[in-house]
């Protein structure tokens, strides 16, 4: 299971960006899938992996692939979608 304290600092810095953010869609999908990179290694891991990374901050398929559990109603912009997806597994 991962950190909701972590789960939830993601969410606030998806609300809190100004636009897509590609290293923020890589802590996402790292934090997701279990993996415990060091920050000392982001800009290499940005820059080896973005590619197969979603784009969880500009594209709302990719933000809703998130959700464990659809909700009822989901926000249209992505960011707010995943930071609205990393607050729902946070509280699971």
């Amino acid at each position: 299971m991962t950190d909701p304290t972590t789960l939830l600092a993601l969410a606030e810095r998806c609300e809190q960006a100004a636009g897509p953010e590609r290293e923020l869609d890589c802590h996402i999908h790292a934090l997701i899938e279990g993996r415990n990179i060091k920050p000392e290694r982001w800009i290499e891991t940005v820059r080896v992996y973005s590619h197969m990374v979603p784009h969880y901050t500009a594209s709302l398929n990719a933000a809703i692939t998130l959700y464990e559990t659809l909700p009822e109603v989901i926000p249209s912009c992505p960011r707010k979608a995943s930071a609205a997806a990393l607050r729902a597994r946070a509280a699971a």
